[in-house]
């Protein structure tokens, strides 16, 4: 009987050691998994993360291809082509008769090309005379209420001229291409 107890006592010994030492295995195994797991969800919700904000970013782009066609059909309005730039001086004329000025006007022929966001251009240049007020209308007018053409200044020089003033200007009109 004291035999058998012993070994009734080392079997039971051993299995319980078995099962702990296939507990722990199991557990080791099962926490590696689980970090393994943990990783793989956390670069993907980093991915989910990243491509939201992509489509997000594409919806974006999507809203503004609308509206830079929106942007492209009024600049294809304010520009004419470059064969109606021959009535500007005709239409500079008008205007220099209305504001009762004396008009020179030259085109300096220095054409540009589309660069970028760019419209092209044409060079030129003219000269005013007249009363102060009606030569500041004159420009005026010709920069900011041009019905058909956009029209940049980029030099000018005033100068009096007995009891008349004279500005010379340099500038662009703008057409498309």
């Amino acid at each position: 009987m004291g035999s058998n107890f012993k070994r009734d006592l080392m079997i039971s010994a051993a299995i319980f050691a078995g099962a702990v030492l296939a507990i722990s295995a199991s557990l080791y195994f099962f926490a590696n998994d689980l970090t393994a797991k943990v990783s793989s969800i956390s670069a993907d919700r980093v991915l989910i993360a990243e491509r939201a904000t992509a489509v997000g970013s594409l919806a974006d782009l999507e809203k503004g291809v609308a509206q830079a066609k929106g942007y492209q059909a009024a600049m294809d309005q304010l520009l004419v082509p470059y064969d109606q730039l021959i009535a500007f001086p005709q239409w500079l004329d008008g205007l220099a008769t209305a504001h009762k000025v004396a008009l020179s006007f030259s085109s300096d022929k220095t054409l540009s090309g589309t660069s970028g966001a760019l419209p092209a251009y044409n060079g030129f240049s003219m000269s005013v005379t007249g009363n102060l007020n009606d030569d500041i209308g004159f420009v005026r007018d010709v920069e900011s209420n041009a019905p058909r053409f956009l029209v940049s200044f980029t030099n000018f020089d005033v100068t009096h001229e007995g009891a008349q003033y004279k500005i010379s200007l340099a500038g662009q009109v703008y057409f498309k291409q």
